[in-house]
């Protein structure tokens, strides 16, 4: 997560959630989910952090900056145009969905890959990488 920070230059606080706390007090439910809570901890924005990435594409740049966007009408405290947008990215898999010490790649992983990441997460697609074989 430091090399992370590092490397997009991240300026703002972040947490790593190894208990899954925040993500089930917030419903998050998918990798770049990204929540804005006001001064009181109401949410006023979950979703994408940008519209740069999609299902099936990969922008240059963004054409819209909706976590950008939500923070500054929450600070000006307006109210916020778009408070919600689809997330596309893997699905978080809660902690106790992974208590089972006999899961196995083939037996158990392989099939989920397969079946929730390869149709995206293979080469020449908008996916960062590829999750078509073990060492991937």
């Amino acid at each position: 997560m430091r090399k992370h920070r590092e490397e997009y230059k991240i300026s703002f606080p972040t947490l790593l959630d190894h208990q899954q706390t925040s993500t089930e007090l917030l419903h998050v439910n998918r990798i770049g989910e990204v929540v804005v809570l006001d001064a009181r901890r109401v949410v006023r924005y979950q979703g994408r952090i940008s519209d740069q990435i999609g299902l099936d594409y990969r922008k240059e740049s963004a054409t819209r900056e909706d976590l950008q966007e939500a923070i500054s009408e929450c600070l000006q405290n307006k109210k916020i145009s778009i408070p919600s947008t689809e997330v596309v990215g893997c699905l978080i898999t809660p902690n106790n969905k992974l208590a089972d010490n006999s899961i196995t790649y083939h037996k158990d992983i392989a099939p989920i890959l397969l079946a929730k990441c390869a149709e995206c997460h293979h080469p020449k697609t908008a996916a960062p990488f590829s999750l078509l074989n073990y060492e991937e």
